[in-house]
């Protein structure tokens, strides 16, 4: 199925070179005294005795005030705790670019509550940590302690994500960090910041980083402002794991924040183009479109899906991919480096698919078009997407052995879509996707999916009805592949009425010669002027057909055309010039410029119009 998407956006990848790797860790097998008799030594293995914990079900709760509550109550040896905001840099405006990224710098400064000291001294008494992330759409503080002390480090949470005040002098300590933070981005996640810049322009296509030019402008008042506006009820949920929902819910209510939905961004897609450049012995380059968001849910697996289909990087590291994106690239670079993987992002309300490619700059050309190749010619087969669901369900439940990855799961949930799947509930429905479904979320947008075909044009011109009539018969009649006299006289009317062309009476002159054998003219628009000749045409203004009767021609219908040269022989097919338009006249060269024969769109001659000509280059020209 190809890949419909016509707009592309040039940037690049979170973890290029680095495939999708996990750490495998071996079982724990108990092996006791009376086991070791019974297996003398054999060579089969017993089976293994893996100590796991057993996840209980998801809990959600939606308190008065909006905010969401949602807990796994396991036997995790950790407990662990997030508040998350809609407050990702996607909610910035001009005027404080980056101050998302400044949140997140700040994060654990004096509050209301708690100094500095005081914040790290105490939860380190408890051996507790606590860690603020921060991406395109959501801020969240996340503590992870021990189960018997986790109720002292959640006031510290309390405290640090709802009761900032940013001292000024505590932020300006800062900068020296932020500018290490802003020196140590990889080349692959500057370029997957150009990938949305490319694709969004605005909103999600917000750096999530400080640019460098804005270091140090973002004062207390900016900061306190940002957080106010977007930490609030509406926009926030606290998730849990390893720990009592009934205890979450207690504490979520006693957290200090305002009421409100807050500002909302849209996040339409552009799709557009930047290249940065950067000297560096690799290129790194992402192409990417329009994918599929979470709010739907399907599309949403059928792009994961495909996205282990084409291939998301070795399983191995250090070792090459036998999916068929890299077989493609493989075969086009030969044994020179690179590195390529299909790329899956989805936001709340949109997404994108492609793939992220690093390769010298001598081959990164053959690279990226082989890539696109693959992409515009992916056909897709049983065991293809059974590898496909398999690999993503896999990639799902080794996320839950970790508390860590299950608690951001369940919290960006609840956060975003204001409910939470449990991981068993998304495997059924990865088994439940078709391989209809994954080639209809390849063109998410049905551009191509038209159910109505239009058989006759809607206009009610007698002469046009009649044409598409003998038209459609003519083709049954003949079976030939090639298009007929009908066909063509049908497709110059439409090229006519899209453009309002008209021919001039030096073609008609052209196409008659006085010497060569009659010739009929079919003239598939007004006829305005007159020749010598016979002419076909729809319609014909009074003056011009008096000319031509004077002039000897004739004015024939398409009746008459069809009874005299069914064929279409000695008949010459003509249509006027396409640039005839009143909008063409205005194109080119300012008005005014040297050489330019541009016409101007001076709406009058008065003496008050254009009064800037020749003193702006904006209202003219400039001598």
């Amino acid at each position: 199925m190809p890949l419909k998407y016509p707009g592309l956006a040039v940037s690049a990848p979170p973890l290029l070179g680095g495939p999708d790797l996990r750490e495998f860790h071996l079982p724990r097998v108990m092996l006791t005294e009376d086991k070791l008799k019974k297996r003398n030594f054999s060579a089969k293995v017993s089976p293994a005795q893996v100590c796991t914990p057993k996840a209980s079900q998801i809990q959600t709760t939606v308190l008065p005030n909006k905010l969401v509550v949602t807990s796994i109550d396991s036997s995790y040896p950790i407990s662990r705790v997030s508040i998350l905001f809609r407050a990702g840099s996607r909610n910035e405006i001009p005027q404080n670019i980056g101050a998302s990224h400044m949140v997140r710098v700040t994060a654990g400064l004096t509050n209301k509550n708690s100094s500095y000291f005081g914040v790290t001294r105490n939860l380190q008494q408890i051996g507790a940590s606590l860690t603020t992330t921060a991406d395109r759409e959501v801020v969240s503080y996340t503590l992870e302690g021990l189960p018997n002390t986790f109720d002292i480090g959640l006031k510290y949470l309390a405290d640090v994500s709802t009761k900032q005040v940013f001292k000024p002098w505590e932020v300006l300590d800062l900068l020296p960090r932020l500018k290490y933070e802003l020196a140590g981005i990889p080349p692959q996640v500057r370029v997957l910041d150009l990938l949305n810049k490319a694709a969004y322009r605005t909103g999600l296509g917000n750096t999530l980083f400080c640019p460098k030019r804005l270091v140090g402008k973002h004062n207390s008042e900016t900061l306190q402002h940002y957080v106010n506006s977007l930490f609030t009820t509406n926009r926030s949920a606290v998730a849990g794991v390893g720990v009592d929902h009934g205890e979450l819910v207690a504490f979520a209510q006693t957290l200090d924040l305002e009421s409100g939905a807050g500002p909302s961004t849209s996040g339409q897609y552009y799709g557009g183009e930047i290249r940065k450049e950067k000297y560096s012995d690799l290129a790194h380059v992402a192409v990417a479109a329009e994918g599929a968001s979470l709010a739907n849910e399907k599309d949403a697996l059928a792009f994961a899906i495909l996205r282990y289909i084409l291939g998301a990087g070795p399983s191995i590291k250090w070792g090459g991919s036998p999916s068929p994106l890299y077989k493609s690239v493989s075969e086009a670079v030969g044994s020179l480096p690179f590195a390529v993987s299909a790329l899956n992002v989805s936001y709340s309300d949109s997404g994108l698919f492609g793939f992220l490619a690093s390769a010298p700059p001598q081959i990164a050309g053959q690279v990226v078009e082989a890539a696109v190749k693959q992409l515009c010619c992916l056909s897709l087969t049983p065991a293809d997407i059974a590898r496909g669901k398999a690999q993503l369900k896999a990639s799902v439940l080794l996320g839950t052995e970790g508390g860590t990855n299950l608690l951001e799961d369940i919290g960006n949930q609840a956060v975003l879509l204001g409910k939470v799947t449990s991981p068993s509930q998304v495997v059924a429905a990865i088994d439940g996707v078709t391989s209809a479904d994954i080639s209809a979320g390849i063109d998410i947008n049905h551009k191509y999916d038209r159910k109505v075909r239009r058989t006759k044009p809607k206009s009610q011109d007698v002469y046009l009805r009649l044409l598409v009539k003998r038209s459609l018969v003519a083709k049954r009649l003949t079976r030939l592949p090639h298009k007929t006299l009908d066909e063509i006289e049908y497709e110059l009317y439409s090229l006519n009425k899209l453009y309002g062309v008209n021919p001039q009476s030096s073609y008609i002159d052209q196409a008659a010669p006085a010497k060569s054998d009659e010739k009929d003219v079919m003239w598939l628009a007004q006829q305005t002027l007159q020749s010598l000749i016979s002419v076909c045409a729809l319609r014909a203004t009074e003056k011009a057909r008096a000319r031509i009767l004077k002039a000897g021609g004739e004015i024939i219908t398409f009746d008459q055309l069809a009874i005299r040269a069914p064929t279409g022989k000695k008949t010459v097919l003509m249509q006027g010039r396409r640039n005839a338009r009143e909008a063409v006249k205005h194109f080119g060269l300012a008005p005014g410029v040297p050489h330019s024969h541009t016409k101007p769109y001076v709406r009058s001659k008065g003496r008050k119009f254009e009064r800037a000509r020749g003193r702006r280059r904006s209202c003219g020209y400039k001598k």
